[in-house]
């Protein structure tokens, strides 16, 4: 099978969806042919670059650069693919992608994940409600949307959302995870640590909800039992350190790490942490950081999501707690920090549910799955 894979995500280590639906499909033996163009380090970056478009003219620059880039390679390609892949969140590369398609007959797959809109207007709040560029969100998300032959999301939650808000018959989405790339060995089991590491990593996105994080630390201040570390950088990390400010068990590490540095401190760790705002966004989702804790073993605690217990369940591979509290995440590190049993046995059930189903093999053979179904849905002759 041959895809072409349309975007101008990073497939970096700050992108994990895209990097892993790629390696994916490549251990599943499909052909992948890349016409992308990169125009920002990392999903996340990217989201924010197009929010400020219009008043950066070195963004300008890049975005048209990117852009123009793409048609060229669509336009030269020699050969007929049997499906064209469009990565995360490429609305734009969905409507170029859609007709260079039609010139070759080809269908087009939609990696929608997650909506622009409700990303850079509810919950960053980078774009007014109602301005000129929501509008053009909505419009350009609907057009990619509708347009597509199949359009992929990473939870039935966010398959619901999508298939109500653009109108759209729901046997047109199909839910693959977003998984994660080997992340090497399991953590070892350290029975009983004198002090307990709790981690958190990530772009401080409102979605995170890094400030509940500080305030169930502050709930241990002077314990010298449990230390949290914050490693990243972002929207909201400002707010976070003015938070953390005279928190003796809490040390922040701003800006990012490669994914190597990142899974070795994610080895060392006793606890890594989700997400935990309160937003019907954050309701939806599974975090990637989430994917990369059960691949190591570590115990994990994270927000009580209707996302969540698509794949999780409560005390048996993971801690769910109630968003936005502090109190919640606090009485869930006692408990792993008070009972050894657990946490070894919510690191091996999340490392057990890792294998069977977030595995870069497990994820591109779902997703061959889905492609091989559209392509041979639209080569069908036509009654």
């Amino acid at each position: 099978m041959k895809v072409c894979v349309v975007g101008t995500f990073a497939g970096d280590d700050g992108d994990p969806r895209s990097r892993v639906l790629l390696e994916g499909l490549r251990r599943a033996g499909v052909e992948v042919v890349e016409c992308r163009r990169p125009i920002a380090r990392g999903a996340e970056s990217r989201g924010l670059a197009l929010a400020r478009f219009p008043r950066n003219l070195r963004m300008i620059g890049r975005v048209l650069r990117a852009y123009a880039g793409i048609a060229r390679d669509l336009l030269r390609r020699r050969n007929r693919a049997d499906v064209m892949l469009v990565g995360a969140a490429g609305y734009p590369e969905m409507v170029m992608a859609k007709a260079a398609a039609a010139l070759r007959g080809e269908p087009v797959v939609f990696d929608a994940f997650v909506s622009l809109h409700e990303t850079l207007v509810q919950d960053r709040g980078v774009v007014p409600a109602d301005s000129m560029k929501a509008r053009l969100l909505a419009s350009l998300e609907r057009l990619a949307v509708r347009s597509a032959d199949a359009v992929l999301l990473d939870t039935e939650a966010q398959v619901a959302f999508f298939a109500d808000r653009m109108d759209v018959d729901v046997e047109r989405f199909h839910c693959v995870p977003v998984g994660e790339e080997y992340p090497g060995l399991a953590a070892s089991e350290d029975s009983s640590p004198a002090r307990l590491d709790v981690l958190y990593f990530g772009t401080y996105i409102p979605l995170h909800g890094v400030e509940t994080i500080v305030e169930a630390a502050r709930r241990f201040d002077g314990d010298d039992r449990v230390r949290f570390t914050l490693i990243g950088d972002g929207q909201t990390f400002g707010a976070v350190a003015e938070r953390a400010q005279g928190l003796s068990n809490v040390h922040l590490e701003r800006g990012w790490r490669p994914k190597d540095e990142l899974f070795a401190r994610l080895r060392r760790a006793h606890v890594a942490l989700g997400i935990f705002a309160d937003s019907p966004k954050a309701d939806r989702v599974m975090p990637c950081k989430v994917y990369a804790a059960l691949g190591l073993g570590i115990p994990v605690i994270t927000r009580d999501s209707t996302g969540a217990r698509e794949f999780l369940r409560d005390g048996e591979t993971a801690l769910l707690v109630k968003p936005g509290d502090p109190d919640a995440i606090a009485a869930a590190i006692v408990r792993l920090r008070d009972d050894a049993d657990l946490r070894m046995r919510l690191g091996r059930a999340g490392r057990a549910l890792y294998e069977e189903r977030f595995r870069p093999e497990r994820i591109g053979a779902q997703l061959r799955a889905v492609l091989e179904e559209v392509a041979n849905r639209h080569a069908r002759p036509r009654a």
